[in-house]
């Protein structure tokens, strides 16, 4: 089906926003950076059906699998974006138990100390967060100031 290998596409496209180029797994006493690409997807862009985050690295599938998802509790803070994890994971390739996720850039500085929740959800190569409506709408904001 045609369908089936469009939605393994990831990486740059029309209306996807490069806001970082990494994230941090963190546990208890301490994070580790990891290398990846992360971006705004704007609704109605490249298959996008809603606004949302992506975070686009393999480590991120050790997290969630591909189609798995939880709801999650986040917040905006110092410009970056931190996503709760709702159980600790073992990531063997980082020897880390991370509960958490940060992702870091200026974007979010509209959205400072706003706390809410989110779904985190399984893809591909990584993970996208979706948010609520009035997440969404400060990041559409972001996105339209941007040109999209």
């Amino acid at each position: 089906m045609i369908l089936s290998g469009l939605l393994e596409l990831t990486g740059p496209g029309p209306g996807k926003i490069k806001i970082a180029d990494s994230a941090s797994l963190c546990g208890k006493a301490r994070c580790i950076e990891v290398t990846c690409e992360v971006y705004l997807h704007v609704k109605g862009w490249s298959l996008a059906r809603v606004t949302h985050i992506d975070v686009e690295c393999p480590e991120m599938n050790s997290i969630l699998k591909p189609g798995e998802g939880v709801y999650v509790r986040t917040v905006f803070r110092n410009c970056t974006l931190r996503i709760f994890l709702r159980r600790r994971v073992y990531l063997p390739s980082l020897g880390i138990v991370i509960n958490e996720i940060r992702v870091r850039s200026d974007l979010f500085s509209t959205l400072e100390n706003r706390y809410s929740w989110a779904y985190l959800g399984g893809k591909v190569g990584g993970v996208f967060i979706g948010f609520r409506k009035e997440i969404i709408t400060e990041l559409e904001k972001v996105a339209k100031s941007m040109g999209v």
